[in-house]
């Protein structure tokens, strides 16, 4: 397969469903109909298994080692089970993105070569709220914090052994799509493209209309109260400063 692979990385709950489908749009990107690690033939690949397969419950980061190197028997039975997802077969490239990807990307750059790398990193305060909505009691907003940090650390330190690889701001992407895809666009090298058209690919995730996209942030973090804001802050602070978010 001389076709390249992209990759899609970022902490859960940071914007990269919207920019899969966004960039599943273009015609020149091959989309998996399904995340990666939900593919039909998991019990023959042993092991790319998501999140919930180990019981993490969206806070994978709990656990590195069994993501950071999956444990995959069968590479080139994996492989073809992803081409099987594919939404379409003339574009340039062939784009994946389960959430682990972003500790992984080294494993997915050796085996998926030639391969190329998006990572999307959100406002912390803003994920961890939406974490802890979306399990309820299963996580608390300490937990919640560190995931992000240590996700959006690795995804980072990793990065500077990538080929390729561009970051992204889900705060760019949601308040200047146009420019951010222009940006994207040129990075890998593809025709300029109109996101704004009401057709979708059925990608199996939820569908959404490109004239709706809006920043969730100051929803997010309204939804916090101060003690809950602090909780994030005193256990993210490293990676909430290097960003610059701040409540």
């Amino acid at each position: 397969m001389d076709k390249p692979w992209l990759f899609i990385l970022g902490c859960n709950n940071s914007g990269t469903t919207l920019l899969y489908n966004l960039l599943g749009r273009h015609p020149q990107i091959d989309p998996l109909k399904k995340e990666g690690q939900d593919s039909p033939h998991m019990p023959f690949t042993n092991d790319y298994r998501d999140d919930y397969g180990f019981g993490l419950n969206r806070v994978w980061t709990e656990k590195l080692g069994l993501f950071r190197n999956p444990d995959v028997k069968n590479i080139e039975r994996l492989t073809q089970s992803w081409l099987n997802m594919r939404a379409s077969k003339g574009g340039k490239y062939i784009m994946e993105k389960s959430p682990p990807d972003a500790v992984r990307s080294l494993w997915l750059q050796e085996h998926f070569s030639p391969a190329w790398f998006v990572g999307i990193v959100r406002n912390g305060y803003a994920v961890c709220e939406g974490i802890k909505r979306k399990k309820g009691g299963a996580i608390n907003y300490e937990r919640a914090a560190r995931h992000w940090a240590k996700a959006n650390e690795v995804m980072l330190n990793d990065s500077k052994k990538l080929m390729h690889f561009k970051l992204f701001r889900y705060e760019d992407l949601t308040e200047n799509t146009e420019k951010t895809m222009q940006s994207l666009e040129k990075y890998l090298d593809l025709s300029q493209h109109d996101y704004s058209d009401t057709g979708i690919i059925d990608l199996g995730y939820s569908h959404f209309s490109p004239s709706k996209i809006v920043n969730m942030n100051q929803k997010s973090i309204n939804a916090l109260d101060p003690n809950q804001r602090e909780i994030i802050h005193e256990n993210a602070k490293e990676m909430l400063e290097r960003f610059y978010y701040e409540l």
